[in-house]
């Protein structure tokens, strides 16, 4: 979906904020339909002030499916370096025996 982390999750939170949901077959606690729960699941205010508790919980709880979406992206990044470099030494180890 990207070249690395930074451009992955821009790229997420733009289609997202689009509208148009994201499904990813490896990765589904990080699909947009996920995300969108923790957004809409956010606790009701009271009114009262245990509501800038609870407005502390609901942001914690958003930034946590953010985290959980970055580290996705994370772990992509670095399958696709280690591939990079597996390649390489292999072709690398091929020319020797050439």
């Amino acid at each position: 979906m990207s070249r690395n982390v930074d451009e992955g999750f821009c790229l997420y939170e733009e289609l997202y904020n689009k509208g148009i949901e994201l499904v990813f077959l490896k990765e589904p606690h990080i699909n947009t339909s996920t995300y969108k729960k923790a957004l809409e699941s956010n606790i009701s205010m009271t009114g009262t002030n245990v509501g800038f508790i609870l407005e502390g919980v609901n942001k914690y709880l958003m930034s946590l499916a953010k985290e959980q979406i970055r580290l996705a992206f994370e772990q992509s990044e670095k399958e696709v370096q280690d591939l990079h470099q597996r390649t390489k030494e292999g072709i690398e180890s091929r020319i020797r025996l050439v």
